[in-house]
């Protein structure tokens, strides 16, 4: 049997009513629980006032009898056909998966790939968009979660299939695909860099370090592989401005070797935080850090691919730092650390700088 859980998400009650009916038409035999600050309808309802969302999806989810529970955004104005495809598409999923269903909007289109642990770094920091409006979980998943946690719906949701995919659950995209122009839509799946930060640090969290980043030589060079996949995630946390995630990165990096890119990276949240000749004297010292690096035998060698760009960036630094511009010598000092080691670009923090 499937189980609907419809969530008021800052939904009307007219929507609500609405996609209620068409529930109930679409499948019949579907058992529905509404989640809303009053009651809906006929339907076992589970009121968020005085509690948490997470805590009321908690609550249905344990009071649905389904094998296959389907939770669907209550803000989007459904049609009585997309109901009923979108939950036909669920009926039959598999054990230890959870479907998720694309949604267009305009010609915008949001689906998520295939993701294992490997994936998850990736897929959160380059993903803007997730597709958390109609999602379909096999309730063996949800007991091996053991309960939903997050402060808004896209976090709890999203969360939800991190922590799943964690566990090495199946996902799923839905061969059906949702089409709307409703732009609100675009809004409900789109997570604030905020949340994408907590989601980064739920995949940290609950999943081993090893197996988010498989490429790196962990049999030979265990430290700095670890160090190198802080320093990834404290670029990622940089930026989506968690900078305490980024900091405790970087404390457990600098307990495994003493990095440039670390370096760089301290100097990079002083410029957050305005304080520019910190920033200045991290980048002088990275800068110096690398060129004592190339001399030496590293896992990770890093060899700059335009010498002049970095040597031209280095001395703009210095004629701004001789005439008192600190804020123009800590922005060439930046920009001769990018061009000497990619991997600034590579994850986006070199467009803090504007």
């Amino acid at each position: 049997m499937l189980s609907v859980i419809l969530v008021d998400n800052g939904s009307s009650r007219k929507t609500l009513k609405t996609s209620l009916q068409y529930i109930r038409k679409g499948t019949p035999a579907s058992e529905v629980l509404v989640i809303a600050p009053e009651v809906i309808g006929d339907e076992v309802s589970i009121s968020t006032i005085g509690t948490t969302q997470a805590a009321a999806l908690n609550q249905a989810i344990a009071l649905a009898k389904g094998d296959v529970i389907v939770l669907l955004d209550g803000r989007i104005n459904y049609s009585a056909q997309q109901i009923e495809e979108l939950l036909g598409a669920m009926q039959d999923l598999e054990p230890n998966s959870i479907v998720h269903t694309p949604i267009q909007v305009g010609g915008e289109r949001i689906e998520l790939p295939e993701i294992s642990p490997e994936d998850l770094v990736p897929t959160i920091s380059s993903t803007a968009l997730w597709p958390v409006a109609a999602i379909g979980i096999h309730r063996n998943v949800l007991s091996q979660i053991n309960k939903l946690e997050g402060d808004e719906y896209s976090q709890i949701i999203a969360g939800l299939i991190v922590r799943a995919v964690c566990e090495n659950t199946a996902l799923i995209s839905s061969d059906y695909l949702l089409k709307t122009e409703d732009p609100q839509v675009l809004e409900a799946c789109r997570p604030s860099n905020s949340i994408r930060a907590k989601l980064l640090s739920l995949a940290v969290n609950e999943c081993n370090i090893e197996d988010l980043f498989p490429q790196h030589a962990w049999d030979s060079f265990e430290e700095e592989s670890a160090a190198a996949c802080y320093h990834t995630l404290a670029a990622i946390f940089i930026r989506f401005g968690d900078i305490e995630s980024a900091k405790e990165c970087l404390e457990f990096s600098d307990r495994l070797e003493d990095s440039p890119r670390s370096t760089a990276l301290k100097a990079l949240i002083s410029l957050e935080r305005g304080e520019t000749l910190g920033a200045v004297a991290n980048l002088v010292s990275s800068l110096q850090q690398y060129e004592v690096r190339k001399k030496e035998a590293h896992y990770l060698s890093i060899t700059p691919k335009d010498i002049q760009s970095v040597t031209s960036n280095l001395n703009r630094g210095l004629e701004a730092l001789n005439q008192r511009n600190n804020q123009s010598a800590a922005e060439h000092f930046a920009c001769a650390v990018f061009d000497f080691d990619s991997f600034y670009r590579e994850i986006g923090v070199d467009r803090l700088l504007g």
